[in-house]
């Protein structure tokens, strides 16, 4: 039996092909954009995963810090921490920089710091005057005599005492008063008479002539 169609059924199978056909387009996008999107959803967390590691990496090893008392002529007195390998000059900026009254000329920036250190900045020198100038209004004041040196029995403390009154110990002279003075500026006061020895120019020979007359 032969079988034929009319011209409305002919539209109608046409027309449910042409549905077909574009559903199974249809389909097809939506499945190709599917897999576009998980490519791309996987690039950024390829993308993010690296970035996560450039950050690791970047970031500074967990290393042991340092414990500094920054005081003298810095706007901001304090303890401060420092990673190893700072120096001087880091710790009076942490400290709010240095005061216009600060002698910069005596500090050695480069210095590398330590834990427990003491970074003093000293201040100007004030001007001395010699007798019949006044220093604002105060009473005249006359340089202490140079050459009197100790006599038995007689100490000095060496955390507090001037470069004029260190002259006094014997085996002491200008030069290595100023070193003293240099010391207790950049760390702080001597926890014992023994640290003098630290000092360059103090031979056993000095120590000797001056351990009778010095104390803390």
């Amino acid at each position: 039996m032969k079988f034929s169609l009319n011209s409305i059924q002919k539209k109608i199978f046409y027309f449910l092909l042409l549905l077909l056909v574009l559903g199974t387009g249809l389909l097809l996008w939506k499945y190709s954009s599917q897999r576009e999107s998980q490519k791309d959803r996987s690039g950024w967390r390829s993308v993010f995963a690296e970035d996560e590691i450039i950050r690791q990496s970047s970031r500074k090893p967990d290393v042991a810090r340092l414990k500094v008392y920054v005081c003298g002529e810095v706007k901001k007195t304090g303890i401060y921490s420092f990673y190893q390998g700072s120096r001087v000059v880091d710790a009076i900026m942490a400290a709010g920089g240095s005061t216009d009254n600060a002698d910069l000329r005596r500090v050695d920036m480069a210095k590398r710091l330590r834990d427990g250190m003491t970074v003093k900045v000293p201040p100007k020198k004030a001007v001395k005057f010699g007798r019949g100038d006044l220093s604002d209004g105060s009473k005249n004041t006359r340089p202490a005599r140079r050459g009197n040196v100790l006599g038995n029995g007689e100490r000095i403390n060496i955390n507090t005492a001037t470069a004029v009154e260190l002259e006094r110990i014997p085996g002491i002279g200008t030069i290595m008063a100023r070193k003293i003075i240099e010391y207790r500026n950049l760390h702080g006061s001597f926890s014992s008479p023994d640290d003098l020895k630290e000092l360059p120019g103090i031979s056993e020979k000095k120590w000797q002539m001056m351990k009778e007359h010095i104390e803390i």
